[in-house]
């Protein structure tokens, strides 16, 4: 318990800090008595830095909400062309053959987590417990071309699996 007469507290207050070693006093006379230097250059660029640093996303944003707000989109106005002046300019297609057509080689299927959300009802009224799986599949492709160049593509897939549950 605190009291105001706490004998503790007294002798806490009575307690004096002691004075500094002659060293260490004549140092921080002689720091006070010399002319006042400037930052190292170094912790000026330190500083700048840091400054930078902190406004720029700012900027950024700024420029960023600017540009948005004042963008506009090119319009784009269906006008029927005149028999008299239409031209007919098809956009060269690639020919068929001239695309890499690719093989699968390999197909992996990897377990990425597996998570029991307990025991569920089903419409009839059995319990089952679900239990949902994360893979992600991920078949190796080869080019039959000359290049022989090789794809990988990884797909993310989610099994959910409801397995019943004997009950007695």
């Amino acid at each position: 318990m605190n009291t105001p007469h706490d004998s503790f507290e007294d002798e806490l207050r009575a307690l004096r800090a002691a004075d500094p070693s002659l060293r260490l006093a004549s140092r921080i006379a002689a720091d006070l008595a010399a002319p006042p230097t400037a930052p190292a250059p170094a912790a000026m660029r330190r500083t700048a830095t840091r400054a930078v640093m902190l406004w720029l996303p700012w900027g950024v944003a700024a420029a960023m909400t600017v540009a948005f707000l004042t963008h506009r989109p090119a319009a784009t106005t269906a006008q029927a062309p005149t028999p008299a002046t239409e031209t007919a300019t098809a956009a060269p297609s690639l020919a068929q053959d001239a695309l890499p057509r690719f093989t699968p080689v390999s197909t992996t299927k990897t377990l990425v987590g597996a998570l029991d959300e307990g025991v569920v009802f089903l419409e009839d009224g059995r319990p089952a417990r679900k239990l949902r799986y994360e893979f992600v599949d991920t078949v190796d492709l080869l080019s039959t071309d000359a290049s022989r160049a090789m794809i990988a593509v990884s797909t993310p897939r989610e099994e959910i699996r409801l397995v019943p549950v004997q009950t007695y």
